[in-house]
């Protein structure tokens, strides 16, 4: 497996300790920004601010008030419609469309999560009070700290386009414990302009690992939300289980992963994720496996990741 991009990895990036679970969910918002906009990140595949709050002033302004070092009395939680709350809008290369990202903790309840939204058009308006307009999106809550540990580690890998796959663990359960990415497809068809870049988000506390079954989101040629999900090769678990190690090689057997639509009446597969294979062989959370030369993988779930750095302390 050639990787088809190239990567800047970070596993083991960031591990938060904060002793109030709240106090980590906001720690944790504060990273998926950091990680995409931080000097470290190569210009090309840089995300941008175009617009923050902190709960004391907002705005579609370019600024962005959550600075560059965590600062818990910049995340205020709104539970209640139009109070003040913190948000962020992020813009990614314009390669990848652009496409944006915005978080936000406008939650009317009494769980201070924050929610992840993906649009293709530039969100507009924003205040301290309000989120930014978007015009259709898909919505992510993130929401898999777990109740029961006192720490999560964050995992980072980003391409020079800004595709970028993220992912969390609870320290020492032994599993990833969700992931988020944005990524651009391939092998689309010419014609077809809908589903170029893809959204997806997934979690899974109880059950240790990231399965074929999570949601991907994407737009068609009219700009309305479409779901998609995985090709699946094999039948069963027939494939998955029974494929081995090649002896020849010493290298674990991979499979491309391909995505479809899943929205009714505009079934049809959409294109290739790079550099992102299933993994055959029924291979833990966590294991690095050897690709091309010195390059390893990192298994998530039941796929092979891009270019690992370390092994992730899981």
């Amino acid at each position: 497996m050639a990787f088809e991009k190239t990567w800047t990895t970070s596993w083991n990036d960031s591990l938060f300790t904060d002793s109030d679970m709240w106090v980590r969910y906001k720690h944790w918002a504060f990273w998926i920004k950091d990680s995409l906009t931080r000097s470290s990140v190569p210009q090309s595949g840089r995300w941008t601010v175009v617009g923050s709050s902190d709960g004391a002033t907002g705005g579609m302004d370019g600024v962005d008030r959550w600075g560059g070092t965590f600062d818990v009395s910049k995340f205020v939680v709104g539970n209640d419609h139009g109070s003040a709350h913190s948000w962020v809008a992020l813009k990614s290369p314009d390669g990848l469309g652009p496409v944006y990202l915005t978080l936000t903790f406008n939650r009317v309840g009494y769980n201070p999560s924050f929610n992840v939204l993906y649009t293709h058009t530039l969100p507009t308006g924003g205040s301290e009070t309000d989120d930014p307009v978007l015009t259709d999106y898909h919505v992510a809550v993130p929401e898999s700290v777990s109740y029961y540990r006192t720490s999560m580690r964050a995992h980072i890998a980003i391409a020079a386009d800004g595709s970028f796959f993220q992912a969390t663990s609870s320290d020492g359960d032994e599993y990833f414990s969700s992931y988020l990415c944005v990524t651009n497809l391939v092998e689309t068809r010419s014609g077809d302009t809908s589903c170029k870049t893809v959204f997806s988000y997934k979690q899974d506390v109880n059950y240790g690992g990231i399965t074929n079954t999570q949601a991907w989101g994407g737009f068609n040629n009219a700009g309305a939300p479409i779901v998609c999900g995985l090709v699946v090769p094999w039948v069963g678990d027939t494939l998955v289980l029974h494929a081995t190690m090649d002896m020849v090689e010493n290298k674990y057997l991979d499979w491309p992963v391909y995505l479809y639509v899943t929205s009714p009446g505009q079934t049809s597969i959409k294109g290739r994720i790079p550099d992102i294979r299933f993994a055959l062989g029924n291979l833990p959370n966590g294991a690095t496996q050897p690709n091309s030369g010195a390059v390893v993988a990192t298994v998530v779930g039941n796929t092979l990741w891009v270019p690992a750095n370390v092994t992730p302390v899981l």
